[in-house]
């Protein structure tokens, strides 16, 4: 739904579970706010100054990490704002939210001014599954933000979708180094690994990719091989033009997947022992 801020949903109690964080995940986060500090550079709250000369000014947006079953309260420190400073009305689309089950969301904040000029700008809700899990969230976050500072130095709305896909594409494709195993138990750890650690396998690819295509506004989903002795997993996008493949994960023959319509990926894995089938019973809307 969209929503005017500051209004609240009050969500049932708290589900818990046993803590599943990795060692090395809150190492590396560790690594990741002393560079910070070294550095100087601390993760700045995000702003959009609107398409061209007139669009309303949002500022202040940044990622949000509640535990699952937690209320989230949207807007703290955002606001919005026309050429002449002057406040306007901010909405945040969480439709795709479900509070009470671990994940990453994507959310939306919208702003309008008189003119019928629009703004708006993508964020991401981390609803993790208990609150020792809050600081891997934060980091992975920081460090996504990092990368699309780096990736996109004048604002995401300044790129286009297939720009930022392909761009997220090359980052995870040549900045992440291929090791053989992750816990797949756990997405966030697998996100971290890609983002903060820069190593690990299919899924931690496809789990950096994913954090990354959301917080960049590009809508994606899972998708992994039909359960062999060997396991794939790889991301779906779509950037207006329907569902299509989006696998970063490095391989031994060179051959890359940004992009692909089904019939280019299973042309590929049809002759290399079906290194991507998957369930059609499942994923039915990809792009022929």
């Amino acid at each position: 739904m969209t929503r005017i801020l500051y209004a609240r949903r009050v969500a049932p109690a708290q589900r818990r579970r046993r803590a599943g964080m990795l060692v090395p995940l809150l190492l590396a986060a560790a690594d990741l706010v002393l560079l910070t500090l070294w550095t100087g550079r601390r993760p700045a709250a995000r702003g959009f100054l609107g398409p061209g000369e007139s669009g309303p000014v949002i500022t202040g947006v940044q990622d949000i990490t509640v535990t699952a079953g937690s209320r989230v309260t949207y807007g703290q420190g955002v606001s919005a704002a026309d050429r002449s400073g002057h406040p306007l009305p901010l909405t945040v689309d969480d439709s795709a939210v479900d509070p009470d089950v671990p994940g990453l969301y994507p959310i939306v904040y919208r702003a309008g001014d008189a003119a019928g000029n629009t703004s708006e700008i993508p964020a991401c809700v981390y609803v993790v599954a208990g609150a020792e899990d809050c600081a891997a969230a934060e980091a992975v976050a920081a460090a996504a933000e990092a990368v699309l500072d780096e990736l996109f130095p004048r604002g995401l709305q300044r790129y286009t979708p297939r720009e930022r896909m392909e761009s997220i594409y090359r980052y995870c494709h040549d900045e992440i180094r291929y090791v053989s195993t992750s816990d797949k138990s756990d997405w966030l750890a697998a996100a971290g690994s890609g983002l903060v650690g820069h190593k690990g396998d299919c899924y931690v690819y496809a789990m950096a990719a994913k954090v990354l295509l959301t917080r960049a506004g590009i809508a994606n989903r899972d998708i992994a091989k039909i359960p062999t002795e060997t396991l794939h997993y790889w991301n779906l996008v779509d950037i207006g033009e329907g569902w299509h493949h989006f696998d970063a994960t490095r391989r031994a023959d060179g051959a890359t997947f940004c992009y692909l319509t089904d019939s280019e990926l299973m042309a590929y894995s049809d002759a290399h022992g079906g290194t991507h089938a998957y369930d059609r019973t499942v994923y039915t809307d990809i792009v022929a």
